[in-house]
């Protein structure tokens, strides 16, 4: 079997998926709380924006990486 080489060389990569959350409503609170709370691991919350900057202020996190 052939495996593509990962960044670390061994086959695996250690690189997150990258996501932003655009508008800052029900839905997008869940998926930041969700964030937050570890449960999207294999995630990297890079940006917040909504129509007001109260509201994405309120959703995003102090420091935009991984928890």
């Amino acid at each position: 079997m052939i495996r593509p080489l990962g960044r670390n060389g061994k086959g695996e990569t250690n690189m997150k998926t990258k996501f932003g959350i655009v508008g800052c409503g029900f839905l997008g609170n869940i998926v930041a709380d969700a964030w937050k709370n570890g449960l999207l691991e294999d995630y990297e919350l890079v940006g917040v924006t909504s129509r007001t900057p109260a509201s994405s202020e309120k959703t995003a996190p102090k420091k935009v990486t991984s928890p």
